[in-house]
């Protein structure tokens, strides 16, 4: 997968619980931050709802994949992907582009995510699910 979008359980919840887990269980799986795209879309849809700085949705890289949280709110969510929306594909690009000076031979179109080393939706999916049954199951 080149991007994955959630939507839903970004804001404030109490303790542990499998409420609201969506930022943890983002930020479990990247291995790199991206931390300047969630603060322009607080930033963008804060200036029609103050109820975006409430969001704690993350985003990232994990090897060649964009991952980005919104808000379940549907006024919100289109806010923040408006505030991103132009910078998805060329970050999505800039993540599927070939280096010149290495082998190309992992990087080929025909292979698949699992064995390029990007995000498997399964294995994302998988995450969640588990995550969800610890944080309820210490509540």
């Amino acid at each position: 997968m080149d991007f994955v979008l959630t939507i839903g359980g970004t804001f404030p919840a109490p303790g542990h619980s499998g409420e609201q887990i969506t930022p943890e269980a983002t930020a479990a799986v990247l291995e790199r931050a991206m931390p300047s795209l969630p603060e322009a879309m607080r930033a963008y849809a804060a200036t029609e709802e103050a109820e975006a700085l409430l969001d704690r949705g993350v985003a990232g890289i994990r090897t060649r994949t964009l991952i980005v949280n919104l808000p379940a709110a549907e006024r919100l969510a289109l806010l923040f992907a408006e505030a991103i929306g132009d910078l998805i594909e060329p970050i999505v690009v800039r993540l599927q582009a070939v280096p010149e000076a290495v082998d190309s031979a992992p990087y080929k179109a025909q292979r698949s995510p699992a064995e390029r080393g990007g995000l498997d939706a399964d294995e994302f999916a998988a995450f969640l699910a588990a995550r969800r049954g610890e944080d309820s199951s210490s509540a």
